[in-house]
Order: structure tokens, then sequence, then C-alpha cells
């Protein structure tokens, strides 16, 4: 039986997950499975949101041998039970009233800047209707910049984590305009701030955006591929978009955070693949693409 303390900002509890393997424990007749052995094994949960820590050893026998497999199937069913539990908990249960009641949709016919840096020069005299900060930190720094009126909101990246969205919750105020871009963002700050659904939703037809509005997002940002075709929504019109989004950045694993400046990455084409990360709890990276439509509302500087 493995002893799980399970620490998710919401949850703090002690689960006892058994895992069961076929595997008959014998001695090793040549090299023994060490303890360091198995804790290097059962702490690969890369690419998951998980991380094994204090990880105890009852040994029955004195000189066991385990097949790496064997541990590599009980890491991965041990993770599988994990996230089962995770998606039952994180399930979002809607007001079915909602879907009954009429859309007053927003004004679209505006003007959107996205920025980066809070100096952009590029914003200056152009009327936008709001100015959304993307920051590279997400600290105190946006509550400020906001109540300065310097920004009207920000955007969060496509991929968090739930101390990511505890830390959004003591920056974000009821008057600030925050871009989500997944459900799990948008039930978390609904009613604490001032909620727009980012292309990080997906929104490729009309259905998804009366959902979001029933849903109580404020206004819609369509798709990439879906453009100016969706009523009452906003679209990219010019800049770099986050294409792909990633929890652990491919380009600090190849080369190292230290020479990401320094050093490129070239596609399979000869271009360079652009990476760019920010700071919340978690650092989250992603790729940019550079978005160049004849119309959209939304321009991006980042």
């Amino acid at each position: 039986i493995i002893y799980i303390l399970w620490d998710v900002c919401d949850y703090n509890k002690k689960l006892n997950i058994e895992c069961i393997s076929d595997y008959l424990l014998e001695e090793a007749k040549n090299s023994e499975t060490k303890e360091s052995d198995i804790i290097k094994a059962m702490s690969k949960t890369g690419g998951t949101v998980f991380k094994f820590e204090n990880i105890n050893i009852d040994k029955k026998i004195d000189n066991p041998f385990i097949p790496v497999k064997i541990l590599n199937e009980a890491r991965r069913n041990i993770i599988s039970s994990l996230e089962k539990i995770l998606i039952q908990n994180r399930k979002v249960n809607y007001n079915k009233n909602i879907f009954n009641e009429k859309i007053e949709y927003p004004n679209t016919n505006i003007k959107v800047a996205i920025i980066s840096d809070i100096n952009n020069s590029n914003i200056r005299d152009k009327n936008y209707y709001k100015i959304i900060l993307f920051p590279k930190t997400y600290n105190n720094d946006i509550k400020k910049f906001f109540e300065d009126k310097k920004i009207d909101g920000i955007i969060l990246p496509h991929i968090t984590f739930d101390k990511d969205i505890e830390l959004i919750k003591n920056i974000v105020s009821k008057d600030m305009i925050v871009i989500c871009n997944n459900l799990g963002q948008i039930e978390a700050l609904l009613g604490k701030c001032i909620i727009w659904a980012g292309i990080g939703m997906n929104t490729i037809n009309n259905r998804t955006v009366d959902f979001l509005y029933k849903l109580g997002v404020s206004l819609v940002v369509s798709s990439i591929e879906a453009g100016k075709r969706l009523k009452n929504t906003i679209s990219i019109k010019n800049g770099f978009i986050p294409a792909m989004n990633f929890a652990f950045c491919p380009k600090s694993i190849a080369i190292g955070c230290e020479k990401c400046k320094e050093k490129y990455l070239i596609d399979f084409k000869n271009n360079v693949v652009i990476f760019d990360c920010v700071t919340m709890h978690n650092k989250i990276s992603f790729i940019l693409e550079n978005i160049n439509n004849k119309s959209g509302e939304i321009e991006i500087f980042i």
C-alpha cells in the first residue's frame, strides 16, 4: 500500500492508494534493486501536475530485485489514480437555469491592445478601448498598474495550476478585466473580476459563444480559426500569440534558461522558433506565432 499526502491548494488529504503488481518479489541473483533505484523510478513525474516527495520504502527482503518496467508500471498506475481523483474533485457543476436566461450581448465594436511592457510606445494616441497586460511576472505590481489606470486588466496563460490561481485571486479585483484561457480559470475567478474568454477557450461556433455568455463571461474572443465569422465576439487582428503552451519549457531542457536569449531553435522549415515565458507560482512557457489578419479588434504587442 502506498500512502500519499495530497497537497493541492484546496485539498490536504491523506489518501491510501493500493497498487498491486503480479510480479513475485525475489532476492537478486546478481545486482539488487537499491532504494535509490526505486526512488529514482518513482520520482519521474515529468509532464504531469504531480511531484512525489518523501518516498519511504519498507523492504520485505534484504536484497530484492525489481525490474524497472515493474516500477514504471506502478508509478503510472499511481498517477492514473491521482488524476481520476483530481478530475472528480475539480468537476464544474453548472447552474442549468442560466441556460434559460436571455443573453444581453456586449458591444464588440471596440479596439483592444494586449501589451507585455507597461511603457510600450505603440499604444500611445491610438484610442484603445481597453489595455490588457500580459505580464512577465504575476505579482502585486499589477494592482498598482491597475490602480494607476495604466491598464484595464490582465491575460492569463493557457496553462495554470491551482497555486497559480490562488496567486491570481490575491491580485484581481471586481472591476479588473481578466482574460481566461480555460474553464478552470473561469470557474475559479467568476464573480471576483470581469471575465473575458480568450483564444485558449477555442470558441469556434455560436453555441459556444452563447454558452460562455450564459456562464457569466462579459466578452468572448473568437478562436484564431473562427476569426470574424462569429457574431458577438472580438478577434485577433495582429501580433504574436502563444500558439503552443508548455508546463515544462523544452528550450530550457535543450539549452538551459540562462542561454534562452542567446541561442535559437530552428524548425524543420529552417524558421526560428520563438519561445517566451511568464512566471506565476509556476513558470509557464510557450511558442509564439505571428498573426496578421485584415480585420479584428485586438492588437498584440508582446
